[in-house]
């Protein structure tokens, strides 16, 4: 064990992906292939099958033609592959456990491919395992393993899908002979099941759904007769996946963590579509909470991926996490796991294969024979420094300067991680590219790390003999060439200039990536691509954080930003961006998530079939939370102004959909979703201000505490503003909802959001269990001000709320106060909105919000004996600690301390009333 070596984790961004919200990114992920013989993995476990100690790898495999296979640890690696004695053919389960009770492990497979469960005996202790026994044709969805009847040995419970029932083989002499099999429970949903003490007998209870949707338990009574009635938790309309069982807050009592699948009515896309929820089980029963939306089907498994000792939960299909932070009624955040590119639909499995005291991952690779073991933690590497001293493109040698394309090659012929920055003599200019395009190819890890957008800038115009005329005859900028295990992060620098033609390399104006890219704090401005991208364009791994993408163009889609693989976009703005086709913003033909993102004021201008102004979604699953799709326009042909997809599952999430315009009077505005399921959580949509379009249409539209301004276009049901049973407002076609919406507009440097007014429906209308994943609004306000979250992108905060709770008090005094002291210097502190927070922004307070006046200690508006009595009770005048006084206490003058200078500003206004 190694466990006080430093961990390499490095928060690079907030983001979250594919439901991927707040993110842990691991920098510097390392990979080892194994490979199989053949076949496309199919289960993947982890035990010590050759009892030395170690953890090794069994898998099973896709089809019927491939034995299931053991890949043994040989000391940290893995090349020696044994093949196991069992049928061919796709096992959904299994399990390595010792069933015979001779102190090795033996295998049990639940075999959906020929209907069979059976059970292959360890013989020598070494993985040399026995011809297999049946033990039943029961066409087993799900089995589990436990010692139900509580006589020292593992039984086998199974989920038959052929009649939907629950059944045990028992384990007849502890040697691993098995009996016929008995019905437990009839009616039961067979994809998930859990064997667990959760009543704290002794005994192994279990958990299971009903066909109906019924998530319930049966009581053990001992001696093998789970007899008991089935005892109801929650009803649902969902289909159980999994279910994990442990204390996950530390109580002493079993909680669960079940995955659900959405059923609809296209199975192929719903069925991606899922829910976990963590059922506390507390004193007076079982208190749900969900803690995650994943965007794919998603088993879930209960391990300890952060080393603290407590149980998180592990998204098997997409390697989120969720962290476990004790609170006896609420899980912690999702983190994502960046640094590979995981396919949604391989499968892998998590262990401490190198015995090092962390967690690493063994996941298949897509269409693959192979597996990749992912150390997620390794140790840290060196990083060389690069110094970048001239603004000029050159690689001249010996000349005693360095240029940014020299750092680069310098970075590409080095194996070691680099990290080039620039001299501050450069600050304020502009490398003017002149070589073409800058190929970034490196072998380690490198860091691009600019001075700041507004510092420095890249501009490849020099490259283009008509760099006033975007016509496809100049160059890109930067080109990521590398392979996604390195690690590219350029920061603080502007991006500008490119023109490139179509049919060059690959598409992007300003920024191709095809490995693995972060952006952080760039703007990518005034770029043309005649392929797809006129911004970005991404066929790897791409995370983009507080990055603005303006003023770029595209003869095809993606006027913004075109991917077709994993992108992630936070705290950023995609703004006044065109596209011939589709894709006015940004272009998705995968996954794609935003949070905290504004897509606005971008155009396709074809003139036939030009959809998605703001947002065009292929295919796949995008997830939109905190952000804001506005104002964007269809110049003359195309649909969903706002936001149009095909094929797609597209989920917005506190997030607002207004003023986006259709030239085509017939054709929506706001989002459309063409063979394609809608789910609205917390969010905003609204029309244009002239109302004529159609606003919204989908195959499914699922709303849950939503705005929706109009029903024209859609099967809505219109509700007025009374909230319907799931919280939602619906307008009609001839009485449209005022929605509330404020000004659209920039805050403390964050992206421009619509505010709410102080009569908005919104207000505290939203459903406090879709803000797991996020700390604050768009604006960086907390989501929860009030009761409950509000509806839409937008906090509302009422003026002089400064310190973010129910009520305005002393405590924003003093929260206001602290803040003049500290010069912080933020929008919701300016109360008289003169561009600087100071003292007259605590008169304001004082005077205009709370109506009263300096040495009102108690707040009832006058200044008397009363208020002098009692901040003398508070003890604290004139004392020798600073800073520990606030306006109940006597700080009448904001310094922070109650002294004779408080006492003075407050006769000196002449406000004392002494009777």
């Amino acid at each position: 064990m190694h466990s006080t070596r430093k961990r390499r984790r490095h928060f690079l961004l907030a983001i979250e992906s594919l439901e991927l919200r707040r993110c842990l990114s691991v920098d510097g992920v390392t990979r080892q292939s194994i490979e199989l013989p053949s076949g496309t993995p199919r289960a993947i476990i982890t035990a010590d099958v050759d009892t030395d100690g170690d953890t090794d790898i069994l898998v099973t495999f896709l089809g019927n033609t491939d034995a299931p296979v053991w890949v043994e640890n040989t000391g940290n690696a893995f090349t020696s592959v044994h093949s196991i004695a069992a049928p061919n053919g796709l096992a959904r389960e299994m399990i390595a456990r010792d069933f015979d009770g001779d102190g090795d492990l033996d295998l049990l497979f639940g075999n959906r491919a020929d209907n069979r469960t059976f059970l292959l005996r360890n013989q020598d202790s070494h993985g040399t395992f026995a011809g297999p026994v049946l033990l039943g044709n029961d066409r087993s969805e799900a089995i589990n393993v436990g010692d139900l009847d509580g006589d020292g040995d593992l039984d086998i419970v199974a989920a038959r899908r052929d009649n939907n029932t629950l059944i045990w083989y028992e384990n007849l002499d502890g040697s691993g002979n098995f009996g016929s099999e008995n019905v437990i429970a009839e009616q039961v949903s067979t994809k998930g099941f859990a064997l667990t003490d959760l009543n704290s007998d002794g005994n192994l209870d279990i958990v299971y759904s009903t066909v109906t949707g019924e998530l319930g338990w049966i009581s053990n009574q001992g001696a093998g007769r789970p007899m008991g009635s089935f005892q109801l938790i929650a009803a649902t309309p969902y289909i159980v996946r999994s279910v994990s069982a442990d204390d996950f807050n530390g109580d002493g009592r079993i909680d669960l963590a079940v995955a659900f699948v959405r059923p609809g009515t296209s199975t192929t896309l719903d069925t991606m579509f899922c829910e976990v929820v963590w059922y506390a089980n507390l004193a007076d029963g079982f208190h749900s909470q969900k803690v995650a939306y994943p965007s794919r089907q998603t088993p879930v498994l209960a391990i300890d991926m952060d080393g603290d000792g407590d149980v998180d939960l592990v998204n098997k299909t997409s390697m989120e996490w969720y962290e476990n932070t004790h609170d006896p009624l609420q899980f912690g955040r999702q983190h994502v796991l960046t640094g590979y590119q995981f396919d949604p639909t391989s499968t892998r499995a998590v262990a401490d294969l190198d015995d090092d005291g962390d967690v690493d991952m063994i996941s298949a690779v897509f269409r693959s024979s192979s597996l990749d073991w992912l150390n997620l933690f390794p140790e840290p590497k060196q990083v060389n420094e690069i110094v970048v001293d001239t603004i000029q493109d050159s690689l001249i040698q010996n000349d005693g300067k360095t240029s940014l394309r020299e750092a680069i090659r310098a970075a590409e012929a080095s194996t070691s991680d680099d990290r080039i920055s620039f001299d501050k003599s450069l600050n304020g200019g502009t490398i003017r590219l002149v070589l073409g395009e800058l190929v970034v190819n490196p072998l380690g890890d490198l860091q691009i790390v600019g001075p700041g957008a507004g510092a420095l800038t890249i501009d490849a115009s020099a490259n283009d003999p008509t760099p006033q005329i975007k016509q496809g005859d100049g160059s890109r900028v930067v080109a990521v060439r590398s392979d996604k295990d390195t690690h590219v992060v350029i920061s603080g620098v502007s991006i500008t200039g490119a023109d490139v033609p179509f049919g060059t390399l690959d598409d992007g104006g300003a920024v191709f990536n095809r490995g693995w890219l972060s952006l952080h704090n760039v703007v990518i401005k005034g770029n043309h691509a005649d392929g797809d991208g006129g911004g970005i364009y991404n066929s790897g791994i791409i995370e983009v954080d507080r990055v603005t993408v303006r003023d770029n163009s595209t003869e095809r889609n993606g006027g913004g930003i075109a991917n077709s693989n994993v992108a992630r976009i936070s705290n950023s703005w995609i703004s006044g961006n065109s596209a011939q086709l589709n894709g006015g913003g940004v272009y998705t033909q995968v996954d794609l998530q935003l949070e905290r993102t504004t897509v606005s004021d971008n155009h396709t201008v074809g003139f036939y079939g030009s959809d998605g102004a703001g947002v065009a979604i292929r295919a796949g699953v995008a997830l939109l939370t905190d952000s804001t799709v506005a104002r964007n326009v269809v110049d003359f042909s195309g649909q969903g102004a706002g936001l149009h997809g095909r094929a797609a599952i597209l989920t917005l999430r506190n997030s607002t959909v207004a003023d986006n315009v259709n030239n085509d009077p017939q054709a929506y505005t706001g989002i459309l979703l063409e063979g394609g399921n809608l789910y609205l959580e917390n969010s905003v949509v609204a029309a244009d201000r002239r109302l004529g379009n159609p606003l919204v249409a989908a195959d499914l539209i699922d709303l849950r505490h939503t705005i929706v301004m109009t029903n024209r276009g859609s099967t809505l049901v219109p509700t007025g503003r009374v909230a319907d049973a799931y919280g939602n407002f619906v307008g009609s076609d001839t009485s449209p909802l005022d929605t509330g919406l404020g000004e659209f507009g920039a805050r403390d440097g964050n992206p421009p959001a619509y505010s709410l007014l102080a009569d908005s429906l919104a207000i505290d209308a939203g459903d406090n269990a879709f803000t797991r994943f996020t700390d604050t609004d768009q604006h960086g306000v907390p989501r929860i001000v009030g009761s409950h979250v509000d509806i839409g992108a937008y906090e509302f905060v009422a003026k002089g709320n400064v310190n973010y709770d129910e009520t305005i008090d002393a405590r924003d005094i003093d929260r206001l106060c602290a803040a003049v002291l500290d010069g912080e210097n933020s929008y919701e502190f300016d109360l008289n909105r003169d561009g600087t927070v100071n003292h007259t922004d605590v008169a304001t307070l004082v005077k205009d919000v709370l109506h009263s006046v300096v040495g009102d200690a108690n707040l009832d508006g006058i200044f008397n004996s009363r208020d002098l009595v009692a901040i003398f009770q508070y003890g604290l005048y004139e004392d020798s600690l600073e800073r520990n006084a606030g306006w109940s206490a006597g700080d009448w003058n904001c310094d922070g301390d109650f002294t004779s200078s408080d006492l003075v500003v407050a006769f000196q206004s002449g406000k004392y009333q002494p009777f």
